[in-house]
Parts: C-alpha cells; structure tokens; sequence
C-alpha cells in the first residue's frame, strides 16, 4: 500500500464493539469488524474500503509512513456518552499502533478504555472520513455492522416487534416461500425461518450476508438462505415465485424515485399473482422529532440536515456523525403511495410502524403504553420513524387486483 499511496494515505482502522443503549446493564458483547481503508486527505474522502477484516488483532499498516499521529475511536459502554467518541494523541510509530490485542468487550491488551488506535499518516480530526459520496457513506455505515444487534441487543426493540405485528396477518397461513430484500443481518429471516416459512435473503451488503448466513446456521432446524442481491434487479428470482416479498430497508436507501419504483416493480414480477408486498420507508418527519427527543436540533450542523429532510426527504449526514444516520430518502405518505401504484402495485395499507410513544416514552420501560399509543396511531403514519406499506398486483391491463381478498 505505501507504494501506491505513499505519505499522502490514511491507513484507517476502524474497530465496532458494540452498541450504546440508554441502560448500560443492558449492553451485550458483540462480534465486531474492523474494516481497513484509505483516505486521502486532500480530497477529504474515503477512496477506498476493503473487505471486513475480523479477528482479534489490529492488522498491521505496512509501509514507510514516517512518524505518525493516531486517534481514539471508542464504543464506550455508558448512558451518558455518545456511542463514538473521538480524541487526540500524542504521536507514536506505526509499528507501535500495530497489532493491539482486542477481547469481545473491545479492550486491548495496554488499555482499559475500549478503544482502539487510528494510524494517519498526517495529523488530522476524525471529521476527514466523513467528506464521502453517496454510496461510500452508505457502504461505510453498514460496512461498519452497526446492523446486527440495532433491533436486538437488549432484547427486542419496538421498530422489531411493530413490524412483525403489522406482516403477520398478510402472511399466509400455510409455510410460505418469502423473499426478505435487503434482509440485513437476518434478523427477519430468522424469526420468519422460525415460523415455518421459506425465507431467502437477499442484500446488497457482504457484510450483512455473512452476518445473515451465520445467524441461519445458528438454527439448523429453521435455516433460510442468504446471498448477495440488489432490490433493483431480483435477476436471480424466478417470476411469479414467491408468496411474500419484504423490502424493509431499501426504499429508504434508494434516493431517486426511479429507483425505488423498479424496486417495487421488481417485488411485484417475483411476487405470485395471489401474494403480498410488504415494504417500510422513513417518514418525512423521522429526523425532526428524533433529533428534538435527543437534543440535536441545538446543533447547527443538524438543524440544516432537518431543513433539507422536511423540504426534500433528501436526508444527508455529510460528517458522518454517529446517531445521525446516513444517506437516505425520507417519505411522505402520499409519495410512498403514489410509487407503489407506479409499480403495478395496489396499495391495501399504509401503516405507522412505532407510534407517538417512540418520541416521548422510554422502551421498554414503558412498554404497554408505547404499544398502545403506536397501534391507534397507525393510520397516521407519519408520526411515526417508520411506515410500513401492504400491497399487492395488479392487473397491467385493467389495474384492478389480480386476486380480490375475501
């Protein structure tokens, strides 16, 4: 690497050890990735990120670098701090960095404070990383794992148990072939998979179908399928194929319009005349009443992402800021509407996924009552973060339902 880079790179390594929760107690040791990449620094971007490394051990950074300065990258485990935390020290050589042992609650072998050191071949403030493009932000925030405990670590979050509630009655009763696009690490999958039916997985992500991969061989008895996929092209599925389609995440990853209705038309080809298209995407509202429930519409830099998010649904977190999310569309729900119907689709529902009590309750604390307030608010949907769409075909020459439902 020093002899196509030279002393212009950043060698970044970058070590996820969990998440924060509001309940320390609560937090469980994770796996983590670590993920090896070069930033140049003049342009302020990542240009490029390797495959997920893991293991137990910081890879070395070859090359002749000089003296070096390094940052603090850190997961700390309590209530009151930011999930990632970034500090300056002083400088050490790279050989130095190398090679630090790591145990699964993220401490190395000289440290105690869960962290794990930057090598950069120039000094400079973490905020380098996040003058990315689209599709490396996107890559690097899931490429990072963040998705794998976010809807189960510390038992099962309210976005989770919402969705399931909200696709069981549109499943069909017998075990059904169910296609889960952009299926993530699989969680989905697995409970479906343990339900009876026949859940293939599909993502666009390698990461999140290793992740997923691991999770079906954690259940021998419930297994599913998990491979590589894109929501825009389902070439590998057959047409007319599958009794329910799942597109839990990508609409909202998918920025043009154009995108998104090839998505839905492509769930509505390998879906079968009779079956059920289920998809979620984030409300026009989502980063103003979470930003107002954490306190980051204090912050300039925030109240300009809210500003773009209410008048464009372009959501942009051009720092890469942990807990701002990153590169999406945000919907309103006569936009989500009106794509479904450009895909042949008929839309049967538009539901509000967690409620109200999202924003100003505490889950799971309050359980019963965050519970209640999201189910009599589900058809309005857009006080929710989430809304989650049910339709099916289509006739293309009378637009009418293929299969009336009883």
């Amino acid at each position: 690497m020093a002899g196509e880079v030279l002393g212009e790179v950043l060698a970044l390594a970058v070590l996820e050890v969990g998440r924060l929760h509001h309940d320390a107690r609560a937090v469980r040791p994770r796996t983590f990735a670590v993920r090896l990449g070069i930033v140049d620094p003049h342009q302020h971007r990542v240009r490029h990120l390797a495959s997920p490394w893991r293991g137990p051990v910081v890879p070395h950074v070859s090359g002749d670098h000089g003296a070096v300065a390094c940052l603090e990258l850190r997961a700390v485990v309590l209530a009151d701090a930011q999930a990632l935390d970034e500090s300056e020290c002083s400088p050490e050589p790279c050989d130095r960095l190398a090679n630090v042992r790591i145990d699964q609650d993220g401490n190395d072998g000289r440290r105690r404070d869960r962290s794990v050191l930057l090598h950069e071949a120039q000094p400079s403030r973490l905020s380098t990383i996040g003058r990315m493009d689209e599709r490396e932000a996107f890559e690097t925030h899931y490429g990072l794992g963040v998705e794998q405990g976010r809807l189960t670590a510390g038992g099962d979050h309210l976005e989770l148990v919402r969705t399931l509630e909200l696709i069981e009655p549109v499943l069909p009763g017998r075990p059904a072939d169910v296609l889960d696009v952009g299926g993530g690490p699989g969680i989905y999958a697995a409970r479906l998979a343990r339900a009876g039916h026949r859940v293939r997985l599909l993502d666009v992500v390698p990461l999140h179908v290793e992740q997923a991969a691991a999770l079906a061989g954690e259940q021998p008895d419930a297994t599913f399928t998990a491979e590589l996929g894109d929501a825009r092209d389902l070439e590998a599925v057959d047409s007319a194929s599958m009794d329910v389609v799942l597109l839990l995440g990508p609409l909202y990853h998918l920025t043009e319009r154009s995108d998104r209705v090839r998505a839905l038309a492509e769930a509505r080809r390998v879906v079968r005349p009779d079956g059920v298209v289920v998809a979620v995407v984030i409300s026009r509202l989502a980063s103003l009443f979470d930003g107002t429930k954490n306190g980051f519409v204090t912050d300039p830099r925030f109240i300009e992402i809210v500003k773009r998010d209410l008048r464009e649904g372009q959501h942009r977190n051009p720092d890469n800021t942990p807990d701002w999310f990153t590169t999406a569309f945000f919907h309103r729900p006569e936009e989500i509407a009106a794509e479904v119907e450009a895909a042949d689709l008929a839309l049967e529902r538009l539901a509000g996924v967690e409620g109200p009590g999202n924003w100003v309750a505490r889950w799971p604390e309050q359980e019963d009552l965050i519970l209640q307030a999201a189910r009599l608010a589900e058809d309005v949907p857009e006080v929710s973060a989430h809304m989650l769409a049910i339709a099916r075909p289509v006739s293309r020459r009378s637009g009418r339902l293929l299969i009336r439902r009883s």
